[in-house]
Parts: C-alpha cells; structure tokens; sequence
C-alpha cells in the first residue's frame, strides 16, 4: 500500500515519529507548533462518501462536493498550515492566490476541524486548517 510506504519514507527522512493518525486515512507528522506534514489517503474518503458511512458526522457537503476532484494519488501529501482565525486567512489568502482555492470545509475523524486548500503556483496543495 503506498500509503504506508510513504509514511515510512518520509519518517526516516525527517527522522521523525508520527503525531497523530486515523486508521488507514490520515497521518501526521510534527514539523513544529506551526507546521506539519500531513498525509492522506484519498481511497478511504472515496470510499466512505460512496458508500454513505456516516457522511453527516464526519463530512460537510463542501468537503463531499469538492472531494473527487481534488484529492487523488500523487497529491496526497499535504502542508497543512494552522491559522488563528480560518475565516480571515481564507479572505487573505483570495486576495493573492493564482492557483485553485477550495471553500472552508470540515471533517471530523481523528478531531473535529475545519480547512481549505489552496494550490501553489506549481499545484502543490497546501491545507490550511484551524487546528
């Protein structure tokens, strides 16, 4: 499974032991109070939505909308940056974004959290959450 392997990889290449986790969903690793590298597995929220698991405690509908466009493999690394107040770095970083910004989404699985994404200049998806 590709997941694992690029979990191990990344592990040994920072050195570093993974924060957090769900299942076979997400991964996380703490790069610092500000910062982590996150990884997500996008089979297992295709999965989930498809198959109706739950969908009103762990989704809203813009996370559903947006989902399968947005998350494939090859883009399952991802920045995940914290922002004090979601709501005002969403209208800030609209203003200078040149990639694809997505709406303010929310899942609840490892915690309840709230995010967007925003792709770099060179399509990098950069997640911007409050947590």
């Amino acid at each position: 499974m590709k997941f694992e392997e690029t979990i191990s990889f990344y592990k040994l290449l920072l050195n570093k032991d993974i924060e957090g986790r769900y299942e076979d969903r997400w991964a996380q690793i703490k790069i610092s109070e500000e910062l982590r590298l996150a990884f997500l597995n996008p089979v297992f929220d295709r999965d989930a939505v498809s198959e109706g698991r739950n969908l009103e405690q762990h989704y809203n509908q813009a996370f559903i909308e947006n989902m399968p466009d947005k998350y494939s493999a090859g883009n399952s690394i991802i920045l995940n940056c914290k922002a004090e107040d979601l709501h005002k770095e969403y209208e800030r970083v609209r203003q200078f974004a040149t990639g694809d910004i997505s709406p303010i989404q929310y899942v609840n699985y490892m915690f309840p959290y709230h995010f967007f994404l925003v792709k770099d200049p060179e399509g990098n998806i950069i997640e911007i959450a409050d947590v």
